[in-house]
């Protein structure tokens, strides 16, 4: 989610258009009560007695929005969501299942909207609703490991940056993504894509158990053997609808005793040597049609299409403005030894792609799966920006060509310097779960590659414009052939037919979960599963 570097490494969090808002305001106002509507919403009184029986919280309000309380309880990482449709009535800063439980009731009770952020990283915004009451889960970030079976055990509050400092200290790897601000629970439980996926499957599949807070308000751990139902739709079915996750044990691996990176970057240029006025989709297009399918599964690569290199983090000294007018950037990571990784990537010709046209290519060795997250620049603190995003999945056998051609034509138009297209490699460890094992789409299961095309941008007035790029660039991509689904934690806002879209087939028990678990539709959010 969603996205990752210092101009777009922040992970993407999108905004929802104001036609979409106002649909998604209407929509509420038919099914919770809302504090405009004075004949049902509860008096202040009645939030004071709340706020009074929570154990480790208070209820805030806007009032106090020059307090840091305010700001950060309501905080989300994309500038674009803007306040003025992501304001709650109050809020709750959770630091207990014991909070959770009590403002679920009272929500319940008086049928109120409920909002449920973490770390701050919706990408539609659905996580801040407005006139809801938000239920900020972002001081609740415990994280401990547990020796008798390598498994560790994390609040929705803790992030990636955590979680990879505690597996260099147990020597253990856990699947995790590359924006270190991200917390594993959403991102686990909507699908979860990083550097380790094909080694290991997605972030999904290391869930050993899930602590959630129902519709009742009550507190009941899930496991594939407790619930199975209820544990299938966790595994992919995204966050905010069958309950408030309280905390999530996932499974770690041993870690290897070094992995290697490597990363080649190739110039885009109008200019072209074949005249074609598209320099730069040969080279892609051989990369994705030829080498990266063959891989082996320690491989996992992204690769990155840039207007330019990223100022102070890609040292590219061969990269020239004046005849190159954009970037095409590879960047592996091998869970394993540097002889290993060489070999395969020796064997496979990536080392002798378009070499005449290479640019900064190199090995690397690190300690850990820590200190190579560390040293990528999709890895560095997030800078704020105003973002959008959309995605789709690359099935076996997709078509490099039209891609590529696709991808670097956007490129080389855009006159946004922060636009990019960050395809995640996927197969391997991910195709060798069965596709209804899990709530995961077969679309994901099946692919070869996750393409997101990012739009991020600083100034408002740029909205329509950067909005409408991502979309309609988005719909290019989908419309090639053997391209299918789109990721739920990284999603069109705009996206027509979103549920079959996101989980296919598995659709239709998602929603009959959470009809069973939540009979009162209690639970809702913009793009989160519905009975």
């Amino acid at each position: 989610m969603r996205t990752f570097a210092i101009l777009f490494q922040v992970a993407l969090t999108l905004s929802l258009p104001t036609t979409l808002a106002l649909a998604i305001a209407a929509s509420n106002s038919t099914s919770k009560c809302l504090p405009s509507d004075e004949t049902c919403f509860p008096p202040k009184s009645s939030f004071d007695e709340l706020s009074d029986s929570l154990p480790t919280a208070d209820v805030i309000y806007p009032s106090l929005s020059r307090y840091k309380s305010w700001s950060d309880a309501t905080a989300l990482h994309n500038q674009r969501l803007e306040k003025s449709e992501h304001t709650p009535y109050c809020a709750v800063r959770a630091r207990s299942s014991s909070d959770v439980m009590l403002v679920v009731k009272f929500c319940a009770e008086n049928n109120l909207l409920l909002s449920i952020k973490s770390t701050g990283h919706c990408y539609s915004g659905n996580c801040v609703q407005q006139d809801s009451v938000l239920l900020d889960l972002s001081l609740m970030n415990d994280i401990s490991y547990s020796s008798s079976d390598s498994s560790i055990t994390l609040q929705p509050g803790s992030n990636f940056d955590a979680l990879y400092a505690l597996n260099e200290e147990t020597q253990t790897q856990s699947v995790g993504g590359m924006c270190g601000t991200v917390g594993p629970v959403g991102f686990s439980l909507g699908g979860g894509h990083g550097p380790l996926i094909r080694s290991y499957g997605l972030g999904t599949d290391q869930i050993i158990s899930v602590d959630l807070v129902t519709a009742a308000g009550e507190l009941v751990t899930v496991t594939k053997a407790s619930d199975p139902d209820l544990f299938w739709a966790l595994q992919g079915g995204g966050g905010g609808s069958f309950g408030v996750v309280t905390s999530i044990t996932l499974r770690t691996h041993p870690a290897p005793p070094s992995l290697t990176s490597y990363v080649c970057n190739y110039p885009l240029s109008l200019d072209s040597d074949d005249n074609t006025g598209d320099s730069g989709v040969a080279t892609a297009s051989m990369w994705w049609s030829d080498i990266m399918p063959r891989l082996p599964n320690e491989w996992t690569f992204f690769s990155v299409l840039l207007p330019a290199p990223i100022p102070l983090e890609q040292n590219i000294p061969e990269f020239d403005k004046n005849t190159m007018q954009g970037l095409l950037s590879l960047e592996g990571l091998f869970n394993g030894d540097f002889a290993s990784a060489e070999a395969s990537l020796s064997e496979l010709g990536l080392l002798d792609l378009d070499k005449s046209r290479q640019m900064s290519c190199k090995f690397e060795n690190h300690t850990s799966l820590k200190a190579w997250h560390e040293s990528r620049w999709f890895g560095k603190t997030p800078v704020p920006t105003r973002n959008y995003m959309s995605t789709s999945f690359a099935q076996k056998n997709f078509d490099g060509k039209g891609l590529a051609k696709v991808a670097v034509d956007a490129i080389l138009s855009t006159d946004n310097a922060m636009s990019s297209f960050f395809g995640i490699q996927t197969g391997g460890a991910v195709s060798s779960t069965d596709s209804t094992s899990t709530s995961i789409s077969s679309a994901f299961r099946n692919s070869d590659m996750l393409m997101e095309i990012d739009a991020n941008w600083i100034r408002s007035a740029n909205d329509d414009a950067q909005e409408s790029w991502t979309h309609n660039v988005g719909r290019d991509v989908a419309a090639l052939d053997n391209m299918a689904g789109a990721y739920v934690n990284e999603p069109d806002p705009e996206l027509e037919n979103w549920e079959e879209t996101f989980w296919g087939s598995n659709f239709q028990r998602l929603q009959e979960i959470k009809s069973a678990v939540d009979p009162d539709a209690f639970f809702e959010c913009w793009q989160c599963v519905h009975a």
